[in-house]
């Protein structure tokens, strides 16, 4: 659990499984297998301290989700470097709760590189389905 000093902006939840371009290809023909050990949760919320808290989860012994932590390298990373990151992740989830406000006093880039993330998630999601 990661606390964000950020304003409540955003919630969502994602289950989600990291893969590498080569893994995607393999899930998608069939050659390899997936199990609930491969499995990442996400989670970003509100909190009413007025920030935020990510939550990643995953069943002991993933070697997946080891590999998705070094990769994120999450407790290195700054503040401002964290946001960014937890933001990313929030807005590839299939779902996701904004702020009205938040998202007025986004800049219009800013509104588009989400919006762009959002569609990539499920662009991705779709493949596979």
């Amino acid at each position: 659990m990661f606390v964000v000093d950020m304003p409540p902006c955003v919630a969502s939840t994602n289950a989600l499984i990291p893969v590498d371009d080569t893994e995607r290809i393999a899930i998608i023909d069939g050659t390899l297998k997936m199990t609930a050990e491969d499995v990442v949760t996400f989670s970003f919320f509100p909190t009413e301290q007025n920030n935020s808290i990510g939550v990643i989860s995953w069943l002991r012994g993933s070697r997946r989700a080891h590999r998705f932590l070094e990769a994120r390298n999450i407790h290195q990373l700054s503040e401002k470097e964290r946001q960014d990151d937890f933001l990313s992740l929030a807005f590839e989830s299939p779902i996701v709760y904004i702020s009205p406000p938040w998202w007025q006093s986004l800049s219009q880039e800013q509104r588009e590189e989400y919006t762009q993330l959002q569609l990539d998630a499920c662009r991705k999601f779709s493949e596979l389905v």
